[in-house]
């Protein structure tokens, strides 16, 4: 994947409110395979903050992250958007 096609997997993404926020909060809980608590502590932000923005992030973006099929994808934009990829 290169960054151009990062940004185009995540533009729905930028029709929230806060699509940085919930970018990191996508990609922290990506990191944290899934783990709702291991993600809150490490944004200092309540779990059901990030299963409110997780629950966001899958409505633009139109897919279910509960696999991890369906989680590649966004986890490559991330990784190309940030540079670390």
């Amino acid at each position: 994947m290169t960054a151009g096609r990062g940004r185009v997997a995540l533009a729905p993404l930028a029709e929230s409110r806060s699509p940085a926020e919930l970018a990191v909060t996508l990609r922290a809980w990506l990191e944290h395979n899934g783990a709702w608590d291991r993600t809150a502590a490490h944004l200092r932000v309540h779990r059901n903050t990030v299963r409110s923005r997780i629950a966001q992030a899958e409505r633009l973006l139109g897919r279910d992250l509960a696999s991890m099929r369906t989680r590649a994808e966004p986890w490559f934009a991330l990784d190309w958007m940030s540079g670390d990829g």
